[in-house]
């Protein structure tokens, strides 16, 4: 998809993004919120019975954010840190 970096950004940093993303099942619904994708925002998270916390350590607009994530599902306790890069794509001559 040829989409402006800044769009695609914008629509991470959207208060309804991680609903629109999710799968229906198994049903997850946003405990808390404080923040939105800058570093030091947090989102607690109910996917069925798991908990999970997403502690947000990265941020630079329109390039990433990042986070660490905290949960009791089957893996417990952290996951490594999971982050989103957005750069401008380079297109071969021609393509549209």
């Amino acid at each position: 998809m040829q989409v402006p970096v800044e769009q695609v950004f914008a629509f991470h940093e959207r208060e309804d993004t991680l609903p629109r993303l999710s799968p229906p099942f198994p049903p997850m619904r946003v405990v808390s919120r404080t923040g939105g994708i800058r570093t030091g925002a947090r989102v607690e998270l109910r996917i069925g019975p798991v908990r999970w916390l997403a502690l947000h350590t990265d941020y630079r607009v329109n390039a990433l954010f990042g986070q660490l994530v905290a949960g009791n599902g089957p893996a417990g306790g952290r996951s490594p840190t999971a982050s989103c890069r957005c750069a401008a794509p380079t297109w071969p001559s021609g393509a549209k």
